[in-house]
């Protein structure tokens, strides 16, 4: 009898014992280049990260859908009055595309819908042009030589509401 109290015992402390070891195991600490390789959700808060938030006289993300590794980004741009609206984008949303090909992996096609509006009406939003960039071309721009008047140069598919 005395002899199955111990064995009984000692089998709860092997068992213990696994379990541990089992729980410690699957616990693997992530090294950082292991958390920068998993890729970011893509939602509003993650977006607005890389491309700020609209918000009144700010620029930024108004809204986005996703489509597989596609994005179309709806982008409010105050324009100060009296600054030439295609060097304004640029000046303004070229560091920001940067950073969305940097956070965001997994997309390929980003569409920007750009709408304005000015001081006098700061909420009145107007479309003003649309245009496109793929990770190839991203890849491939020198992003810090870059000057505003030239992101509609490596762009695609410009269009023009106004």
């Amino acid at each position: 009898m005395h002899y199955v109290r111990h064995t009984g015992r000692l089998a709860g402390i092997v068992v213990l014992a696994i379990a541990t070891a089992a729980a410690v195991g699957g616990c693997k600490k992530q090294n950082p280049a292991e958390i920068a390789a998993q890729p970011k959700p893509i939602d509003m808060e993650s977006l607005s990260a890389a491309m700020g938030r609209a918000d009144g006289a700010n620029s930024g993300l108004a809204d986005f859908v996703r489509s597989g590794d596609s994005l179309r980004l709806k982008y409010h741009l105050y324009v100060p009055q009296g600054s030439d609206f295609d060097d304004y984008i640029g000046a303004d949303m070229a560091p920001k595309i940067k950073k969305l090909y940097e956070d965001f992996k997994g997309i390929d096609k980003v569409t920007f819908v750009v709408e304005t509006a000015d001081s006098a009406t700061p909420t009145d939003w107007k479309p003003y042009c649309s245009f496109s960039m793929t990770r190839e071309v991203a890849d491939k721009t020198n992003w810090t030589g870059l000057l505003g008047r030239d992101l509609f140069k490596v762009c695609k598919e410009i269009t023009y509401s106004r």
